[in-house]
Order: C-alpha cells, then structure tokens, then sequence
C-alpha cells in the first residue's frame, strides 16, 4: 500500500488562466500602460509602481487638461495623456520612467501653440501650484510640426525626499505655451491602485480520502479590503474577506474539502474595495492509489446436509471499506480438499459452478473415506472504482462425514 499524500496543501494556479482587471474608466485611461511587477511572495515589497496622469476622481479633468490647471487655462481644449510604456517608478533606484504624449501627433487635441517648456512640479496636490522639480525638455520630442505636440519619452531620478512626495501623489506635469505661460495642460501624477495579486505554486496531484486544505497567499500592495472568492469547478463554495490595513502583507486564507476523484478546477477571484479584480486557477488531480479492504466475509448455508449429491446454492456476503467510495466484489475461485469423483463421493462432476459475483452452486456429497468430510473454500476479491483490487479473502462450506460432525 502506497503512503497517503499530505493533505494540507497549497493551491495550485495555472499561471495561464490569469486575469487582473481595474473598473472599465481605469482600464481606460491606462491602455497604453506597460509595466512588469516583480513576483514574489510578498506584493506589498513590489519595485517597479505604476502610475497615471490625473485619473478620475483625482483632478477636474483626465489626463493632461487644461481644467487641471490652478486657475483653468483659458481658450484652450488641448489634452494628452500616458502613452504606450506608461509611466512607472522603480523603488530600488528612485527612477521614474516616462512616456506621455499630447496633440495630434500623438492622438490628442492640439494646444493653442506649440510647447515652450515641460516640467515636474511638487509638491502639490491637485488644484495648488508649486515650483518646478524637473525640467522635461531634454526628454521631449515635438512633432515635425511643433504645434501638432509631441512625446515626453525618457526617465528621471528623485532624491528620498522627492520620491516620498511622489509616492504620495504631490507632484504633476505641465506643459506651458506662449498663451498660457503658468501652463495650458495638467495632470497629476497618482499611482494606480493596484489589482490584489493570489501566489501559489503548480498543478496538484493528490491522493483521495481525508478532506485536504488547500491554501492560497493573498495581498494587495494599497492595503485595501479583499474579497476572495473560492470556486470548486466554476461553482462558488466559499468566501474569505481581508480587512484594510491587513491585505499590504501576504496573508493565508484557506479552503478544506474532499474532492472528487479526477480532475477539479479550484478557482480564486480577489477583488478588492476599489473593484479591482485578480483570478487564479488550480488544477487539483485527486488520484485512488489504496486498495479496498475486505472486512469480513461470511456464507448461507455454512453447512451442506445431506450429502444427497444435489448442487445447493450458496449466497456470499461480504463487508468492504474504501478511501474513495463505492467498490464491487466478486467470487474469484473455488476449491475443494476433495476430488470430483473421490471413492463414496457419488462420482458426480462438476462439484461446483460459479453462477454470479455471490453466488456459486455446491454438491452437497463427501468421501465417506475422509472422515474430516469436504471443504469448499470459496475466494473473494473485492475492486474499487480506480480498478484497485484487495487482497483476497475466503470462506467455507462444509459437508461432514456424518450428522455427529
């Protein structure tokens, strides 16, 4: 018999079946958005923060707009915004990595004239002025025709301080033209709240009986409340929730059942209080290694009297346990200490026939010259639904020498 797996286990994901969704108006605004996050377990000591100019609910306007401007630029419907490879800051070497464009020449709306300066200012949060940080120009790249806009594609390194007021949404890009001087567009530079991240290991293969727990690492790098969703192939089986606060560490939640024997696809969605939405996928493969056992076996009738050479039948019953569930078992064999036609047997043949899984017919007839009489061992083995077989077990029926045995 093979040893039982250890049945508290970790959540296997398929790391192909992923999805990380923001509400439709974030997806939105960051289409264009590229940034890789460094996978480990602990989300909340990511490197790499993504960010977004002026997203809604954070400014007057999204993106880069005049009505972000402190007062509202005048005459103006120019715009711009993140462009593809985004915007994103790198904690361990205090880079922000930049790419914006605005005007036509990148799918916007043109300014009143082409740009004269590009700057960082902070800090300050939306709807306040402060001094300018970094200039952009070295990093811009009008368009051939200047008032059709351009890109801001390049990166720039904070000091601690200046990357703590980042951190903290306190500083933001303007762009300043010959009409408005103090800046025609705006947009402040916000991170993006982050979808929860679920880590777990690979594909489970594990051994049938006991209820397993299976386990799953979750955390969300804003601190925000999680709801986690456990789904056992597509159907919702329970539900876990995350405070505030606790969620920025990677916490443990947990799932215990008994799985049914095949493939199972476990099932995690992590939403947290801003709608962001994280699925896992597990492949849980719960195999039947362990053999049945036969408990007991008995026989009707144990005794065959009178030896007048009929077939009797005789009815098996037996009591079989299983880790998985249902077995069958079967009459396999037959055996007599006598031969079919022994002296004073009454030379009759056959001696016995197998009529079904628990039933066989018996000659009720002995040697007289035995004074044990004859012994039919009757063999049973019983199978489970994985095809595994016990080991077999017998039972006897005897016809005695004479009424005194």
């Amino acid at each position: 018999m093979k040893p039982k797996l250890l049945q508290t286990l970790v959540a296997a994901c398929n790391q192909n079946d992923i999805s990380n969704q923001r509400r439709p108006g974030r997806q939105l605004l960051t289409r264009n958005a590229m940034l890789v996050f460094l996978s480990s377990i602990a989300l909340a000591q990511a490197t790499v923060i993504e960010f977004e100019l002026s997203p809604t609910g954070k400014d007057a306007a999204v993106g880069l707009a005049p009505a972000n401007e402190a007062p509202d630029a005048v005459g103006s419907t120019g715009s711009g915004n993140a462009i593809s490879g985004g915007i994103s800051f790198d904690t361990t070497t205090s880079t922000l990595s930049f790419a914006a464009g605005y005007g036509s020449a990148a799918g916007y709306t043109n300014l009143t004239g082409p740009a004269t300066m590009l700057h960082i200012h902070g800090p300050a949060m939306a709807g306040a002025n402060a001094s300018a940080l970094f200039d952009l120009a070295p990093i811009h790249f009008p368009a051939t025709t200047p008032a059709n806009g351009g890109i801001i594609y390049g990166s720039v390194v904070f000091t601690p301080v200046q990357a703590t007021n980042l951190l903290a949404g306190l500083n933001y890009v303007n762009i300043h033209t010959a009409s408005n001087t103090d800046g025609e567009i705006r947009g402040q530079l916000t991170r993006v709240n982050m979808a929860p991240e679920v880590t777990c290991p690979g594909v489970l293969v594990i051994e049938c009986g006991p209820p397993a727990t299976f386990s799953s690492m979750v955390s969300d790098a804003d601190g925000d409340a999680v709801q986690v969703v456990w789904s056992l192939n597509g159907v919702p089986v329970q539900t876990d929730n995350v405070a505030a606060g606790e969620s920025a560490a990677s916490t443990f939640v947990g799932y215990k059942a008994s799985l049914a024997l095949g493939i199972n696809i476990l099932g995690l969605t992590a939403t947290d209080s801003y709608g962001n939405i994280t699925t896992r996928s597990s492949s849980v493969t719960v195999v039947d290694t362990t053999p049945p056992v036969i408990v007991s076996v008995s026989v009707k009738p144990k005794v065959l009297w009178t030896p007048n050479h009929k077939l009797v039948t005789a009815r098996i019953h037996a009591l079989v346990t299983d880790a998985c569930g249902s077995t069958n078992w079967e009459i396999v064999s037959v055996s007599s200490n006598q031969g079919g036609k022994t002296g004073g047997s009454g030379k009759r043949s056959p001696d016995w026939k197998i009529t079904g899984d628990h039933t066989v017919l018996l000659r009720a007839e002995r040697s007289g010259k035995d004074k044990d009489g004859r012994i039919y061992t009757i063999s049973v083995r019983a199978t489970d639904k994985s095809g595994n077989q016990s080991a077999i077990t017998t039972v006897e029926v005897t016809v005695p020498h004479d009424k005194g045995k």
